[in-house]
């Protein structure tokens, strides 16, 4: 019966770390672990993460700052480098938020100095 059950747990494991397919007590909770196919071997997610982020080269420049994300398995771009047309200041943007092209000083500072035509007050 014992022989049994350590064959079966011996299939179930991952290559990597050893974890057993099922649950597992972490520092957090129970954890759902599924193991996936991936380079010919039987690897958990947590493992799966880390071998595409040792395999997959970082994208992130300049100009733009990339995250991983372990749950997709892939980079995304978190933050985007703009020059502002006016004053040529060089600013971190979100990628949510790469349609601003102007800076606050520029923005807001056109609004506060726009002048009134002369003939506004007279009727």
């Amino acid at each position: 019966m014992n022989e049994e059950r350590e064959r079966k747990a011996a299939a179930a494991r991952c290559d990597s770390c050893g974890k057993i397919e099922g649950f597992d007590l972490s520092l957090k909770a129970w954890d759902t672990i599924s193991l996936e196919s991936f380079d010919n071997q039987q690897l958990c997610q947590v493992c799966i993460a880390k071998r595409v982020l040792e395999t997959t080269p970082d994208p992130t420049d300049e100009e733009n700052k990339y995250t991983f994300d372990h749950s997709k398995r892939q980079y995304i771009l978190e933050k985007v480098r703009i020059t502002c047309p006016d004053c040529g200041k060089r600013r971190w943007l979100n990628a949510s938020n790469a349609w601003r092209k102007r800076c606050k000083s520029c923005y807001y500072g056109e609004e506060k100095t726009k002048k009134l035509p002369l003939n506004f007050f007279r009727r």
